[in-house]
């Protein structure tokens, strides 16, 4: 002792000392300089006496050997643990703070820091936890070093005669080690590990002072389930920068499919925590479904703005749509107006949706038909609606077959009159001019307007004279509407094609029972140049002759001929438009049929070529006869008193 022997060889003798109860100055402090630390054994108690009162002479780590010696056999000896007790918790206190680690701390904080206080005692203890001693025998290890492929680095622990004081919070961390060389080392190192501490009972209670060491929320979440009490744990988790972002999105995911479970369970469920832009960019069809069930529907509504709408439940769209619709009074909202239109699309609407669309959609018109129909369906007020549809398709010149169901539903909502009366006049010209379809409900309002004599736009009247020229049969009211027409364009000179579809007691008064007409319908500016040669059909050979059309009405271009039986009339358009000239194919029109009954001058000669043709001798002789007698009748009758 006089030498200052200090090795641990020495340790036997000053451990019998000691049981001999030698009192020798500074026995117990050799005792504790030589005696091996790397393994707990039971303490001398009057060793231990002595230190109760005299540990100032030692340092730390000798102090804690002996706490932690005091603290394992508490249940032995508790008296000798009562009369360290304060003592040893302020010096765990304070070695904690510090951030001291061997396996003689850890059996004092494991005792002493178990319940943390404040967030400050939590953290501290928190980095206490996990620690496991790592033992390797390869001289050249310098460092070990621990990944978490969850968390967003490495962590690098020095490596002293062996032993190294590491963290590892999962079972799937990897070890690595690095020599002095900073060569890294796996599978080639042998070592091995012990856990020091229990961290059953602190990490619950650390998380619930707060502390969010990314290392003891990564333990607990992979641990266990996420349940009701525990939801607040995993949402640090996600807020926290120390993990990777790949792992916080596979918590996101797990955190959203327990708030779906727990929403259509009616479970309490608190999202104040809850950063929704973040689960928005993981699964916004869950967690739109979620919120909505919360009844949070603003927020809702913010993040389809920001994330679209795409994969999203139609019914979670209708309910986000319908309440904002409500919460802002209806008032326009382009955003809004979108999301609105989409869920439609997706075949989701109420009557909410619709009176929404009714009032703001300005779309196509395929869509705005369809809205119309469920509208209608919903038997919602669409009068202002129908209004702007057959106001945009006459602005936009659509001639869609079903403009007249909306204009049928226009007129049962007693629409304006001059509405109705524009679409009218645009749905006649388009079949007048363009050859557009014209439905029965147009054919019948215009009839209704002409019998109430209504001032309607003369292609209007036009448009219904040709439509009443197209059918087999004609009611009594209509032939006097065709009459009345017929009378307007014999005032006028204005003779079409299609009139030669009416019988000829119909056109003689107008001296059209002799005409045919060539037609052709165009831009009202173009220039239509007729070129056409008459065949008598006595083998002469045809010489075309040119004629510049006038137009009759508006694009209507025509020219009426007196073709007699056996006679041909070969023509042809030549159209000039825009400085460009389009010669259209030749067409034929043969008289090859006579009206046997009817006994005017011009079928009278009709009928004579035609018994010529036939040789029929006394069946010509006969017409003319017939046609002498009334020449002789009219000059007889009908004498010009005076010449112009």
């Amino acid at each position: 002792m006089k030498g200052n022997p200090r090795k641990q060889k020495y340790f036997p003798w000053f451990e019998k000392a000691v049981e001999q109860g030698l009192r020798l100055t500074r026995l117990y402090e050799y005792y504790m300089e030589t005696v091996d630390t790397s393994y707990q054994r039971e303490l001398p108690k009057t060793l231990l006496l002595y230190f109760a009162f005299n540990s100032s002479t030692l340092g730390d780590t000798r102090k804690a050997y002996i706490y932690a010696s005091v603290v394992n056999h508490k249940k032995k000896q508790p008296q000798i643990f009562e009369s360290y007790r304060d003592v040893i918790g302020k010096f765990t206190e304070r070695k904690l703070a510090e951030g001291a680690m061997n396996e003689d701390y850890a059996v004092l904080y494991q005792e002493f820091s178990r319940e943390p206080q404040n967030l400050k005692e939590a953290e501290e203890i928190g980095k206490m936890l996990f620690t496991y001693r790592l033992y390797c025998d390869d001289p050249k290890i310098r460092s070990v070093i621990v990944r978490h492929h969850q968390l967003g680095k490495e962590e690098e622990y020095p490596c002293i005669r062996g032993i190294a004081y590491i963290r590892l919070y999962t079972k799937d961390a990897a070890v690595l080690f690095k020599d002095e060389q900073q060569r890294r080392y796996t599978s080639t190192v042998d070592y091995n590990v012990k856990k020091l501490m229990d961290e059953n009972e602190i990490l619950p209670r650390c998380l619930q002072a707060g502390c969010q060491n990314p290392g003891l929320l990564l333990s607990y979440c992979e641990n266990h389930k996420i349940e009701e009490n525990n939801l607040t744990v995993y949402q640090q988790m996600v807020r926290s920068k120390g993990f990777t972002g790949e792992y916080k999105r596979q918590i996101r995911k797990e955190i959203l499919n327990y708030c779906l479970k727990a929403v259509k369970e009616d479970k309490e469920l608190h999202l104040n925590q809850m950063e929704f832009r973040s689960f928005a960019a993981v699964d916004k069809k869950a967690l739109l479904e979620i919120i909505v069930e919360k009844g949070m529907f603003a927020r809702a509504f913010e993040i389809l703005e920001e994330f679209g709408t795409e994969q999203v439940d139609p019914g979670v769209l209708l309910r986000i749509c319908s309440y904002m619709i409500e919460a802002r009074g209806q008032e326009y909202s382009e955003e809004l107006l979108a999301l609105t239109e989409q869920t439609y699309r997706l075949g989701k609407y109420n009557v909410t949706a619709l009176n929404y669309l009714l009032r703001y959609y300005r779309g196509t018109m395929d869509e705005a038909f369809r809205i119309w129909k469920s509208a209608v369906g919903f038997q919602l007020d669409t009068y202002e609606f129908e209004e702007r549809i057959l106001c945009l398709l006459m602005f936009t010149e659509n001639y869609r077959e079903d403009g007249w169901q909306v204009l049928e539903s226009y007129v049962e909502n007693r629409g304006r009159e001059k509405v109705i009366a524009g679409y009218l006049t645009f749905v006649s010209y388009g079949y007048f001019m363009k050859g557009k379809p014209f439905p029965d409900f147009v054919q019948q309002c215009l009839t209704s307007a002409v019998q109430r004599e209504w001032k309607l736009d003369r292609i209007c009247r036009f448009s219904l004279l040709q439509k009443l020229t197209e059918q087999k049969e004609r009611s009594e009211a209509e032939e006097r509407i065709i009459e009345s027409i017929l009378e307007e364009c014999g005032k006028e000179n204005l003779f079409f094609a299609f009139l030669q579809r009416l019988p000829a007691s119909m056109l003689s008064p107008y001296q059209l029972d002799d005409k045919t007409f060539v037609e052709y319908r165009t831009d009202p500016g173009a220039k239509v140049t007729l070129c056409y040669a008459l065949d008598t059909g006595l083998g002469n050979a045809l010489e075309y002759t040119q004629e510049p059309l006038h137009r009759i009405y508006e694009g209507v271009f025509a020219k009426g001929f007196t073709l007699f039986y056996g006679e041909t009339l070969h023509y042809y358009f030549v159209i000039e438009k825009d400085k460009e000239k389009m010669k259209l194919p030749e067409q034929r029109i043969a008289m090859n049929r006579v009206d046997m009954e009817n006994d005017s001058k011009y079928q009278l000669l009709n009928q004579m070529l035609a018994a010529c043709h036939l040789e029929k001798e006394e069946e010509v002789k006969k017409k003319m006869e017939q046609y002498l007698r009334q020449e002789r009748y009219v000059k007889t009758m009908f004498t010009i008193e005076k010449e112009a």
